[in-house]
């Protein structure tokens, strides 16, 4: 556009002129060839938007550029001696980009593309008018290649052009050096089929120094005068997207994506979202601003993954969330085997940019190198893991234990292998005796070889809360876990309840509080504030906690057993059988469920109903291990005392992990009296 052209528009409240289907961006020296370009689509139908033609009389410049390149579809881009070097070109690009639309470069002549152009143009379709026959024998395929991107919206009738069927990749080459991500991802998987121009590698230079990283390419884009840095207290990592076109290959995108969110949270001045929550947004088409608003952050980084043999590539940006404004970006491209310094490098950068300072991660056994064989194993192990469905959890131990074999002092396989036994008994029927002793082996393991490891610390946490019953040393390593990962989600979700089970309720409130901040998606961290406020005897806090999470997801079953639960204390039993019935339709017969069913069914005066319920709790421990405290449960809703401590003591012996919540659920209240479970609470170390 010519030089006047592209400023913010100063906030005058001037309202632009709508776009047509394409916007010409180009320098004012190259006129005659831009409307000739425009002439050329027009002929095709295509409406096209392009100054000073349609600018109207009257209309602010710039307001009237900004306005349209918001409306339009698609940018069409010369390139020339004179527009590589304009700045106003730089911006319009940069706002298409901004915007989401794709971008046609439309070179006609050979002049280099500087560093900050060369970003936002590196993803575009490229059609090169410098071969023989120029721009005239160009022209034909530009037009092609518009109508393509425009289908099947464009209002152009197919049958006259039965050619425009194939892929605009198919049209011409496409750039594959840098790609910066966002929501036309899905374009660049398209992309890596196409043919590639050379890789070209820009070192960035200034008048302080020369950035040189050994081990891969270092290249860093300055989008703008980036003097003043983002102020940002609060980020989301959004799931790396994986441009690899194997989805065997997302593990990689998926693990690097978890990594990035775990350097970064080491920032204690930084709120950074967990993964549980920004996995939601995997593929999805909201807007940056709209993710933010949803997950309450200042920031927002997307990129993608692709990894070609030996070779990974990692592109990521980072975006100021309320203007939609690109702050940062950069690709590095590494040996496979650098994929953890790259990872550490990538956390730096952004660091960088939000005032943050990351130290350096010492490298995994005393700085002999990692395998990458050994790395991919365990990032295939949290992929597998985070599928939270059975066979995920077996192929999580594959995974973690082939690591270990191929490499004994690599610590994180230890924690994740530590973190997969430490749940187990939550998720499966296995005994505790079964579980925790391996997972306090494991967690041991990989604090001795590195005891900077936040898993690691939380999964012995676990251990000695619901295995040890070691108050005392579980709160150490909880707060031990979240002073080197002050970011940790889970830690302070699983540390808030380690709190209410002692009867600190404000403080467990405090941290769940915490948790609902860096994890705002997790229905599991709202529901229990309401379990929260069940155990404080707050039955109808809780009842309209649980009906607001319940509400976000009727499909959820945790929101129904708490309600059940707080409508029996409340002496309205027809009304908990109801929404227990409710928890066990939508998540099984599982023990803790129908227990609490049997339960409620005894003190409704259902007897027969709750016998039902005992004998198959009984019938099913003789196959696979029960819980007795879930057997001791429904020996209290039937006022069967002696056998609910019978049962308790034999809850006791087990090592049960509800032992302690013992302390504070009220459906034990009726035995705090009997000296009998005032003794087990005491050996069980409840008692202050």
């Amino acid at each position: 556009m010519p030089e006047d052209a592209l400023e913010s528009g100063g906030g005058r409240a001037t309202v632009p002129k709508v776009s047509g289907d394409v916007f010409i961006s180009y320098a004012s020296q190259d006129k005659v060839r831009a409307e000739s370009v425009c002439e050329a689509l027009e002929r095709a139908g295509i409406v096209c938007w392009i100054a000073p033609r349609d600018v109207t009389p009257g209309e602010f410049y710039a307001d009237a550029i900004v306005g349209a390149i918001n409306a339009t579809r698609i940018v069409v881009v010369l390139l020339t001696a004179n527009s590589v070097g304009s700045p106003h070109v730089l911006r319009e690009v940069e706002r298409a980009s901004a915007k989401r639309h794709p971008v046609i470069s439309f070179r006609l002549d050979t002049a280099p593309l500087p560093a900050g152009l060369e970003y936002f143009i590196s993803a575009s379709h490229w059609l090169d008018a410098v071969a023989p026959g120029g721009a005239e024998a160009a022209l034909p395929k530009l037009v092609e290649a518009v109508r393509r991107l425009l289908a099947p919206a464009a209002a152009v009738e197919p049958r006259r052009h039965p050619d425009t069927t194939k892929p605009a990749g198919e049209l011409f080459p496409q750039r594959s050096v840098r790609r910066p991500a966002s929501q036309w991802l899905s374009r660049l998987i398209a992309q890596t089929t196409a043919v590639s121009r050379p890789r070209q590698f820009i070192w960035a230079t200034s008048a302080a120094a020369v950035l040189v990283v050994v081990g891969g390419i270092y290249t860093r884009h300055w989008l703008r005068d980036r003097s003043v840095r983002a102020n940002v207290q609060s980020i989301a990592i959004l799931p790396l997207a994986n441009l690899s076109q194997d989805a065997g290959q997302d593990y990689l995108a998926d693990g690097l994506t978890e990594a990035l969110t775990t350097d970064l949270g080491k920032l204690r001045s930084l709120r950074v979202i967990s993964r549980t929550s920004t996995a939601r947004y995997k593929g999805t088409k909201k807007s940056v601003p709209e993710i933010a608003r949803e997950l309450q952050v200042d920031a927002v980084v997307e990129g993608a993954v692709m990894r070609s043999g030996d070779r990974v590539r990692i592109t990521a940006q980072l975006i100021e969330a309320p203007a939609d404004r690109h702050v940062w970006a950069e690709t590095y491209d590494r040996d496979v085997r650098d994929v953890l310094a790259l990872q550490a490098d990538v956390a730096r950068a952004i660091a960088v940019q939000i005032r943050g300072n990351l130290s350096s991660t010492p490298a995994p056994h005393g700085g002999i190198p990692l395998s990458p064989e050994v790395y991919e194993l365990y990032l295939k192990g949290r992929y597998a893991r985070d599928q939270g469905s059975e066979d995920g959890r077996k192929l999580a131990f594959e995974y973690f234990r082939q690591a270990i074999e191929k490499d004994p002092q690599y610590a994180p396989a230890y924690a994740g292998l530590a973190d997969c036994y430490a749940r187990l008994p939550f998720y499966s029927e296995t005994p505790p005796a079964e579980a925790f002793p391996k997972a306090k082996a494991a967690a041991l393991k990989a604090l001795q070889l590195d005891p900077t490891l936040a898993e690691a610390h939380a999964s012995m946490a676990y251990v000695k809360t619901y295995y040890d019953w070691d108050w005392a040393g579980a709160e150490e390593e909880f707060r031990k876990a979240l002073e080197l990962d002050p970011n940790y989600a889970e830690a302070h979700h699983s540390y808030s309840r380690f709190l209410a089970s002692l009867g600190r309720i404000e403080e467990a409130r405090a941290e769940l509080k915490r948790a609902q901040e860096l994890d705002p998606l997790s229905l599991l961290v709202q529901a229990n504030s309401g379990v929260i406020s069940y155990f404080a005897r707050q039955y109808d806090q809780a009842i309209q906690e649980l009906q607001q999470v319940s509400r976000l997801d009727p499909k959820f079953f945790v929101p129904y057993w708490g309600l059940g639960l707080c409508y029996e204390q409340m002496g309205v039993y027809e009304e908990a059988v109801v929404q227990l019935q409710k928890a066990i339709d939508l998540s099984g017969r599982g023990a803790n469920g129908i227990a609490s069913l049997g339960h409620a069914y005894g003190l409704a005066g259902q007897r027969s109903e709750a016998r039902k319920i005992l004998l198959e709790l009984e019938e099913r421990a003789k196959r696979k291990y029960v819980s007795s405290y879930q057997i001791a449960l429904v020996d209290l809703g039937l006022h069967r005392d002696d056998e609910a401590m019978k049962h308790l003591e034999s809850a006791y012996q087990e090592r049960s992990t509800l032992l302690p919540y013992l302390r504070m659920d009220p459906r034990f209240d009726p035995l705090r009296s009997d000296p009998r479970f005032e003794d087990l609470v005491r050996r069980i170390g409840l008692t202050h």
